[in-house]
């Protein structure tokens, strides 16, 4: 049986922006194992909302990179996000918002 652990915005954004190098290749790790299978990383709302506003204010992330980074992560094999299609419409949502204004 699988084990799923709830990870938090600090693991993703790890990952995500590799810094620090020294705990982004712990997180790659952890990441590497649930695509494998070994283990199901789950993702709240908000997690996915603190990782937005993080990559946006601090690492100064344009919305739309923001937006295809985090629709690609939430579709990877391994993680499991609270209501998926919800999360990836507002993602896009906010996307087509900041293209169009």
């Amino acid at each position: 049986m699988m084990a799923y652990l709830w990870v938090d915005a600090s693991v993703v954004l790890r990952f995500l922006t590799g810094d620090p190098p020294e705990m982004a290749a712990k997180a790659l790790e952890l990441m590497s194992r649930a695509e494998k299978g070994d283990v199901g990383l789950r993702v709240s709302h908000l997690v996915v909302a603190e990782i937005v506003w993080v990559l946006a204010s601090f690492y100064k992330y344009a919305k739309n990179q923001i937006a295809e980074t985090l629709i690609s992560f939430l579709g990877a094999d391994g993680i499991y996000a609270e209501n998926p299609a919800l999360l990836i419409q507002a993602l896009q949502d906010m996307a087509e918002k900041t293209s169009t204004s």
